[in-house]
């Protein structure tokens, strides 16, 4: 019996060794710092119907970095889909947005909410849904910043949040450009 847990208690010490590597090649480089990021886009994300779903605004923390990648000349646009839930009684929600990318890049920002009627999309099946336009903003080279601005909200016909993000480049090289979008709420 003794030996049984003696065996037991051996075979499990062993699994905690730790093993040096006698590799003397070159090591793996360090992560690129430029990726760190809460949540990365998925294609295919052009459309409202493929957008993006990223979270329920207000959220709290809200300071969740998306990374994604434009293409050259604003030839892929990436949409995000926010559900909105604030506290009862709210008739808006502060929305803050940051994106960041290279220097050759002019970040351009769409924020669009569903048209509804009484609760319900307005459109036909198999048309697409009207959208109204909340605002198109255009940065500065590598940066463009959105500060407080008021998103409605009414439960049954203004609940949600779609940002789309494209980009306008002065570079000739065809080449997807980096760029992240922190985006909080208040």
């Amino acid at each position: 019996m003794n030996f049984k847990l003696l065996l037991a208690f051996a075979l499990l010490a062993s699994c905690g060794q730790t093993t040096v590597s006698t590799d003397n090649g070159p090591s793996d480089p360090p992560p690129d710092p430029t990726l760190d990021c809460d949540v990365f886009e998925i294609e295919p994300n052009d459309e409202f119907f493929t957008a993006q779903f990223i979270e329920v605004l207000p959220a709290i923390p809200t300071n969740d970095l998306v990374c994604g990648f434009l293409s050259p000349a604003g030839a892929d646009i990436d949409t995000y889909y926010f559900p909105l839930a604030p506290n009862s009684g709210a008739t808006q929600v502060i929305f803050n947005l940051i994106v960041t990318c290279d220097l050759d890049v002019v970040p351009v920002v769409e924020l669009l909410q569903t048209v509804y009627d009484i609760g319900v999309p307005t459109f036909d099946p198999g048309a697409p849904p009207e959208f109204q336009s909340l605002g198109t903003f255009f940065g500065a080279p590598g940066v463009l910043t959105i500060l407080d601005w008021p998103v409605p909200y009414d439960f049954l016909n203004q609940n949600d949040l779609f940002v789309r993000v494209t980009g306008l480049s002065t570079s000739t090289n065809n080449m997807n450009k980096l760029y992240k979008l922190e985006y909080f709420t208040q």
